[in-house]
């Protein structure tokens, strides 16, 4: 009775998240909650809904500060390396209770650079079940 979505993926390192989370959507609580993963590249996962509007502009004003803060630390840096130093200050409660869950997350999940690696942008952040979730990582 749940809407389910198929999802191909040609990178590695996503497919290798939805193995993780597979099944465990009371453990990882900000991604989409994935049901099925195959042997090969493809993978079931719940239906979200799209963000509201205020919390996209609030996602891209964070972004905002962490390029310019990407480019003043002149390296690769993380969101979280952002949030850690100063993103937190200015930024919706909402949006930052969400990418403190997601950085505990994403360092259980255990993969190497994950987090350097992690595609957070507005088009890859979704609602399901009332909360925000990474549809694509």
């Amino acid at each position: 009775g749940e809407d389910k979505l198929f999802k191909i993926t040609t990178e590695s390192e996503e497919y290798k998240v939805a193995e993780i989370i597979v099944g465990k959507k009371e453990l990882y609580t900000t991604f989409i909650p994935v049901d099925y993963v195959n042997n090969k590249n493809m993978y079931i996962m719940s239906k979200a809904d799209p963000l509201p509007t205020n919390i996209q502009a609030d996602i891209n004003q964070f972004l905002v500060g962490y390029k310019q803060f990407a480019r003043d630390q002149g390296g690769e840096v993380s969101v979280f390396d952002y949030l850690d130093a100063d993103g937190a200050r200015d930024n919706n409660e909402q949006l930052i209770n969400f990418l403190r869950a997601l950085q505990q997350d994403v360092q259980r999940i255990g993969l190497p650079d994950l987090d350097l690696d992690l595609d957070f942008k507005t088009d890859n952040v979704m609602i399901w079940n009332g909360n925000m979730v990474m549809i694509d990582w």
